[in-house]
């Protein structure tokens, strides 16, 4: 299993009063080199938050995505709300080149998000576990060593009966490109069952998305994400969220004005004697 680099989520809480919330990311020197942008003190690169999934739960809502610039994805992202979509915070460090893509509880206080990082191409597949209403998640590797592969399906049956679907993206006679694995601990270990050439082999018939009452919605004029709740037969808005979340630019250099050869530097006078007058005698 890779060892996988994180950033520490934001430890403040957000919270949405009527104008899109800005999802905090401070950028350094070391991502500008690592993730190959041209950045300038004049003409910073722009760092996007992508938000892809919606999950209600009872009054908590979560939502998935990552951070991303205009080329590549750099870190993942999820956000928690327990009291209906006011306030938000992060429950889970922010993995490096890391992607969440989906979603989804048993009941309501067991879940699962699957994701992967992105190098070129997608790779180490994992599954994050809650047992706690999404409260704390743990992360939970696929595969043992470090590999391409993306999870394509999965299902619980149970809190702790699950499979999922894994496309290692290149295939043949030999090494199949689709496998499938079980998981008898409610995502905690991961066990390959089968492989076969073809996805229809493990998924028969693609499931439409489940409608849970929520949506997000890109609003282009405001350049946010807005998430919103079905009542009735209308849309309500419940949060927003801009899509740039910061910028990275290099830091200035600021070095002291050197001493020029030809000057040398000039020693400070020496403070003059203070001249204290004896006190007069007391007669």
């Amino acid at each position: 299993m890779s060892v996988l680099t994180a950033q520490a989520p934001t430890k403040t809480v957000l919270e949405y009063a009527g104008t899109p919330i800005r999802i905090p990311f401070d950028c350094t020197e070391d991502e500008i080199q690592t993730f190959g942008m041209s950045c300038s003190e004049d003409d910073p690169c722009p760092v996007y938050a992508g938000l892809t999934e919606v999950q209600p739960l009872g009054q908590r809502i979560f939502l998935i995505g990552s951070f991303h610039n205009v080329s590549s994805s750099m870190y993942s992202l999820l956000l928690a709300s327990t009291d209906g979509g006011r306030k938000w915070e992060e429950p889970f460090e922010r993995l490096k080149t890391g992607s969440f893509e989906h979603i989804e509880f048993f009941d309501l206080t067991t879940g699962w998000i699957t994701g992967h990082l992105m190098q070129s191409f997608p790779r180490d597949p994992f599954v994050l576990v809650t047992k706690d209403s999404g409260a704390t998640w743990t992360r939970r590797a696929v595969l043992n060593d470090s590999a391409i592969g993306v999870i394509e399906h999965f299902a619980f049956s149970s809190r702790r009966n699950g499979q999922l679907v894994l496309d290692r993206m290149q295939g043949g006679a030999s090494s199949p490109r689709y496998e499938r694995y079980e998981s008898p601990d409610g995502g905690d270990s991961w066990s390959i069952k089968e492989a076969g050439s073809s996805l229809a082999k493990f998924v028969p018939s693609k499931e439409a998305p489940r409608d849970n009452g929520y949506r997000l919605r890109a609003d282009t004029a405001a350049k946010s994400h807005v998430l919103e709740q079905r009542v009735g037969t209308r849309w309500q808005t419940v949060a927003a969220f801009l899509m740039e979340a910061g910028k990275c630019q290099p830091n200035a250099l600021k070095l002291e004005a050197p001493i020029e050869p030809n000057e040398p530097a000039v020693a400070p006078e020496p403070a003059k004697p203070t001249l204290v007058r004896p006190a007069s005698r007391i007669r």
